[in-house]
């Protein structure tokens, strides 16, 4: 624990020290809710407090699918920086060093969801009917992004790389899961392989905990919580085989 401490501290120091790209994804899905709130209620034909449950969980998971690319680059970084070599010097295990990476986005990522569903609340008087099961959905959906950015960092050659990878599959797995678009307006090919996107059961899970539906929160949950532990396992596995002695970007 006390090496897992010593590099969630390094890594939130570095956030801290380049704060940019925390701070647009803290902001952007904030201002481009009051954008997108009136764009989905006149695509759904739907009003008022029905309208904005739609609505947030869909901007919450479309922007959160941007940390993809946040946490990969971190771990790039340190490869960049020749100082990945002295990270597995250390007795850290590969299961810490992303634990390491991911915890202080973890946190970045609970502010974000805290901001979306405080303006939903506050300007569009969204009515949040289980507070601790949309904590629990949170996390979960917090956590599968962050597995699936590290794996997909072993993948990525260069930060350029990642970003660009990240960036359009990000989009694709928005608009394929329903977080762009709603499910009910999309084609009937595209509703049938909906649920192979993981932004697909993030929407799931934080609509269903928004509305206190206990049954349907924890079956996405589960999903979620499968898909970030199987990518993490193999991003595990993938830095201890191919990552585990420098190699030129």
């Amino acid at each position: 624990m006390d090496r897992l401490g010593a590099l969630v501290r390094h890594n939130a120091l570095l956030l801290r020290r380049d704060p940019g790209p925390v701070l647009s994804r803290l902001c952007m899905p904030v201002l481009l809710m009051v954008v997108f709130e009136p764009l989905y209620r006149a695509a759904a034909g739907t009003t008022g407090e029905i309208a904005i449950r739609d609505t947030a969980p869909r901007v919450l998971v479309t922007f959160s699918m941007f940390a993809v690319s946040t946490v990969g680059v971190t771990m790039i970084a340190e490869r960049t920086w020749r100082t990945w070599s002295w990270l597995r010097a250390t007795p850290a295990s590969a299961w810490e060093l992303v634990a390491g990476k991911s915890v202080p986005l973890l946190g970045v990522l609970l502010v974000q969801q805290v901001l979306v569903l405080g303006l939903a609340r506050i300007a569009f008087g969204l009515s949040i009917l289980a507070p601790p099961l949309l904590l629990f959905a949170g996390l979960a959906w917090a956590l599968c992004i962050l597995a699936c950015g590290v794996l997909l960092a072993t993948f990525a050659h260069s930060p350029t790389q990642l970003s660009s990878f990240a960036d359009v599959g990000g989009l694709l797995l928005s608009s394929v899961g329903g977080a762009l678009v709603p499910i009910t307006l999309m084609p009937a090919w595209l509703r049938d392989i909906a649920p192979v996107s993981p932004a697909y059961w993030g929407v799931r899970a934080l609509r269903a905990a928004v509305v206190g539906d206990g049954v349907a929160t924890l079956a996405a949950v589960a999903v979620l919580l499968v898909l970030a532990l199987a990518a993490g396992w193999l991003a595990c596995w993938r830095i201890n085989r191919h990552w585990s002695r420098p190699e030129l970007l």
